[in-house]
């Protein structure tokens, strides 16, 4: 009997130890969880002790007690919310609640049925600590002890109640041999349980009330299916788990880059036979003449440029639903999520990512990481923000733009949950759970800074080391061609770029053919038309070649003809996965070349009268190619300087009809504006001294009638200028309508012209 009474204490302190530890959180004390424990159970036993058997016969006392401790987490929660501070955790307050719970049934002195409702409060508490705090070993061995106890006292608890269903001989001892062997075998079931994987514990902690379902949650809840602290754990599905350490996605559809680039450009087929003799990496084969390439259709970090014809995309009814990523921000964007540095002629291979973390530093309190590095402040125009939500998109790559200054994910405010290698993609420590939120903020560069600008070579020395890049004789033939006579540097590489849009088309439906010819020679000069990534590709292959230093990017290209202005946002689907060119800078920047025709880089934002006399440079200096265009743009300048005059007075005649048929009221004030710029096109202006009465009271009208017009005209001017709004509907009669009108039809430019002889102050 005492044993079993001991079995009830030890039970009943681990489930409190257990509340304290999931209470106390993270990085807390073993130490001082341990003393808090020993003093609420040392108090709940002194007042057991204090009691007695006086509450043994009550019958209401005990249970309005038991619910006052239990409410009065919940309440003190309430009182929070109320006076403007910040609510606790749901699950939080529960766990509370159980602990006051246990407490109070600690202390009532004697009775069965507290007893058994104080171990049945520690079984929740136990089970609450294994949910939340299975990452740690102390919580985990903890229940392991709690399961031997618990098991030794059910068997103790089984075996008495023998005693009334059966004769048992007097004097017979319980099977302590066999209960103690069963708690053993119990126990080391439950450590093997413990220590292996923990996506049980995970699973159940989907049912956590703070968690909120699958649209909801609270920031400071710690497991469930909400975001929490965005990161809720590992999980067998990243949309109800967060970021997922494993590798399974059951019942789940989110495609990953590779699945992409294969849906996209259709599969990867080998090439028949390979006539060519490259260098090769180490872990490839040098082929033969007439041997066929072993093939590997297993999902790898490198991209084929032979593949079958890929199959018609059909436009989809919901492109939001089956958007992989939205961007908000100004588009055109490039998305990067794989960097390809070696290519053999017929695959590219992907740099391998970084598997630790690092690289990323934290900013300030408010969450936004930062990035080293950066190109040149001299060719940066400005900084852009975007925000990029996942969609249906599997991956730790975060895809985000070239040159990232700063950025920031949600509430992760710890930069170890990312990882950036050299090549400057941006990694999680896990995969990135659907509708995250990444804001970014990145430098634009200004184009007419990178005529000025220097470019990395090849052969400069002290560079780091790059891959191989096969290069065919008649990518280099062209590449030469384009760039004769040109310096090296941005002229140069806008040639290479200039050249292949004029020479080939882009055809997504195009593959290379035959597969004993060099893919990019084959796109050169046979098909001329392919897909982004033949472009990509041989605009590389031509720059390696001219001894520039490049590499192949593949990712997402958000256009700016997809943005829905319903939404403010541009959704990028699986037919936006792109290909284009980094070429690197001598300061060790890397700059962003797409020549894909139709695509294009973001530039800054110019001015609409920039805009407008660019735009009048670009046809003039097209039109004046040929002798024809010349002669139009000659006598098109001419006609213009000659009529200049009437050209304007035909501009203001217009907007002042546009501005009458508008607001007709005001048609007095706009008539005299009229007659004012026709003055100074005429030459003669009125000064600011004069007024209008006196200035075209002088003048002499073509008729009396005209004059008299004018008169009135102006006359209407001055009350409408000077007149009350709601009293403008009784001034503005038919006679000072037609009188408006009539000015404006006497006193043309040419009228003034001839009243005013002089050209003084002409303009």
């Amino acid at each position: 009997m005492r044993f079993e009474r001991a079995l009830h204490a030890v039970m009943v302190v681990l489930g409190l130890l257990g509340a304290e530890v999931v209470l106390s959180g993270p990085g807390s004390s073993g130490w001082t969880v341990s003393l808090r424990t020993c003093v609420g159970v040392a108090v709940a036993l002194g007042v057991r002790r204090m009691l007695g058997r006086r509450l043994v016969g009550a019958r209401g006392l005990p249970s309005l007690a038991m619910c006052f401790l239990a409410g009065l987490p919940m309440a003190a929660s309430l009182f929070a919310m109320t006076t403007g501070g910040e609510p606790r955790p749901l699950e939080m307050l529960v766990i509370e609640s159980l602990r006051n719970l246990a407490l109070g049934l600690l202390a009532l002195p004697g009775g069965a049925d507290a007893d058994r409702a104080a171990v049945l409060v520690s079984l929740v508490e136990v089970s609450a600590l294994i949910v939340l705090e299975a990452d740690d070993d102390g919580p985990r061995l903890l229940g392991v002890a709690y399961a031997i106890a618990g098991s030794m006292w059910l068997m103790l608890g089984h075996w008495r109640s023998l005693g009334s269903l059966t004769t048992v001989r007097a004097g017979r001892r319980p099977p302590w041999t066999a209960m103690a062997c069963l708690a053993a075998l119990l126990g080391c079931a439950a450590a093997m349980g413990a220590s292996g994987t923990r996506r049980s514990p995970r699973l159940i902690g989907e049912w956590l009330p703070a968690s909120g379902g699958s649209s909801g949650g609270n920031r400071h809840a710690r497991s469930g299916v909400g975001q929490g602290l965005d990161s809720a754990g590992d999980g067998e599905r990243a949309d109800s788990s967060g970021f997922d350490d494993g590798e399974t996605f059951r019942e789940s559809d989110l495609p990953s880059l590779y699945d992409v680039m294969t849906e996209v450009y259709g599969t990867p087929r080998p090439p028949d036979q390979v006539e060519r003799a490259i260098a090769l990496l180490p872990d490839r084969i040098r082929f033969r003449q007439g041997l066929l390439k072993s093939w590997n259709h297993k999902a790898g970090r490198r991209f084929s440029l032979l593949r079958e014809t890929p199959p018609e995309s059909r436009p989809s009814a919901t492109v939001e639903a089956d958007a992989l990523l939205h961007v908000k921000g100004p588009t055109p964007l490039h998305l990067r999520t794989a960097v390809f540095d070696r290519f053999d002629g017929v695959e590219w291979y992907e740099v391998p990512p970084p598997t630790m973390p690092g690289g990323v530093d934290r900013l300030g309190d408010d969450r936004w990481m930062g990035v080293a590095g950066g190109p040149d402040p001299e060719i940066v125009a400005r900084t852009v923000n975007h925000e990029i939500r996942i969609g249906l998109f599997r991956s730790a790559r975060m895809p985000v733009p070239l040159h990232l200054e700063r950025f920031r994910v949600g509430l992760v405010d710890d930069p170890r949950f990312f990882r950036r290698g050299p090549d400057g993609l941006l990694c999680m420590i896990r995969q990135v759970p659907v509708a995250t939120v990444v804001e970014t903020c990145s430098p634009v560069i200004r184009p007419e800074a990178l005529g000025t600008a220097g470019f990395a070579y090849s052969a400069t020395p002290g560079g780091e080391s790059v891959g191989p890049i096969h290069v065919p004789p008649e990518a280099a033939e062209l590449a030469g061609a384009w760039t004769a006579g040109l310096p090296r540097g941005w002229r140069q590489i806008q040639a290479v770029v200039n050249g292949l849009r004029g020479r080939c088309t882009l055809d997504p439906t195009a593959s290379t053919g035959d597969a004993t010819r060099d893919p990019t020679a084959a796109f050169l000069c046979d098909l001329r038309c392919g897909p982004a990534y033949h472009f990509a590709s041989a605009t590389a292959v031509m720059l390696h070649a001219l001894g520039y230093r490049v590499r192949l990017i593949g990712g997402f290209y958000a256009a700016p003809d997809r943005f829905d202005r319903r939404s403010g946002h541009t959704p990028v689907q699986r037919r936006d996965l792109h290909f284009w060119v980094e070429v690197r800078m001598v300061d060790g920047c890397w700059l962003t070349l797409d020549p894909t025709p139709g695509h294009h880089v973001l530039i800054p934002d110019v001015p609409v009268p920039q805009r407008a006399l660019t735009a009048l440079g670009t046809f003039c200096r097209e039109a004046v190619r040929s002798p024809g265009g010349l002669l139009l743009v000659t006598g098109t300048a001419l006609a213009g300087a000659v009529l200049r005059r009437r050209l304007l007075d035909a501009l203001y005649t217009l907007e002042w009809q546009l501005a009458s048929r508008r607001t007709p009221l005001l048609l007095p004030l706009y008539t005299l504006a009229l007659l004012d710029r026709r003055c100074r096109l005429a030459g003669r202006p009125r000064p600011r001294a004069t007024t209008p009465a006196r200035w075209y009271g002088t003048l002499t009208a073509p008729t009396a009638a005209d004059g008299e017009a004018v008169r009135r005209a102006v006359e209407g001017a001055a009350r409408t200028a000077f007149a009350p709004p709601q009293s403008l509907g009784h001034l503005q009669t038919d006679e000072v309508l037609r009188a408006c009108r009539q000015a404006v039809r006497s006193l043309t430019t040419g009228h003034l012209r001839r009243v005013f002889p002089t050209r003084s102050g002409c303009r």
